[in-house]
């Protein structure tokens, strides 16, 4: 079974970073220096070999991080201006701009791109919760839920072990791989598959064969317009 989506969205609209929300990517897990009875932020399971590959990624976007490996493990910092908020849970984000820039940042730190030659294929994210992050989960359910309601697609999977669980957060919907490369300032080719165009094409001429009154108003939306196709 297969569902076409005409979205909302219009072909030319732009989605900006949101820096704010990225800086809070790096704020979900944070420990207590006793010594000078300040918070920090550390990298959970983050392999040291690479700090330097990701150090270069943040200096070739512009992006006011930094990561450093010390005796606590593997810290984040970043400029002052984007701590305004004395937060160190699960973000509040109201809007799907700030969602995704949040993903995107878990992609840079915890993930990956999936790329097959030259054509970007997937995002990947592999979250390692334990302790009392386990309650993660239910936000990040919540927050692919209303994504999700928005048009953007993503599927989640949990793999538990004891008290520690390996939550991963995966997507091939073409707008958001687009979008993650346009951020990443990594030029790739996103592939809407054989189908989407097969579809693309016929839709016009289907409706051209109804007697249906609106019809000029339904073809003039699919040439503004950009669809997705589920298929179950």
């Amino acid at each position: 079974m297969g569902v076409i989506l005409l979205l909302p969205r219009k072909k030319s609209e732009k989605i900006w970073l949101s820096m704010q929300a990225i800086a809070f990517s790096w704020r979900l897990f944070s420990g207590f220096d006793e010594f000078t009875g300040e918070q920090y932020c550390y990298l959970p399971h983050f392999p040291l070999k690479d700090i330097f590959s990701l150090q270069n990624t943040f200096s070739r976007l512009d992006f006011p991080f930094t990561i450093t490996q010390t005796e606590k493990g593997v810290l984040f910092g970043c400029e002052d201006v984007l701590w305004s908020q004395n937060q160190f849970s699960f973000p509040l984000f109201q809007t799907s701009v700030e969602k995704l820039s949040f993903l995107f940042g878990l992609t840079l730190l915890y993930g990956k791109f999936e790329l097959k030659g030259n054509e970007l294929k997937s995002i990947k994210i592999h979250l390692p919760l334990f302790w009392q992050y386990l309650q993660y989960k239910d936000s990040f359910n919540a927050m692919i839920q209303n994504l999700q309601e928005d048009y953007y697609f993503f599927q989640v999977s949990e793999n538990m072990q004891w008290d520690a669980c390996s939550y991963q957060i995966t997507s091939n919907d073409w707008e958001v791989l687009q979008l993650f490369s346009e951020w990443m300032k990594q030029e790739v080719v996103i592939s809407k598959n054989l189908l989407y165009q097969q579809v693309k094409d016929l839709l016009p001429q289907f409706f051209d064969d109804l007697a249906i009154e609106n019809k000029t108003e339904i073809c003039n939306l699919l040439n503004e317009r950009e669809i997705k196709i589920l298929i179950k």
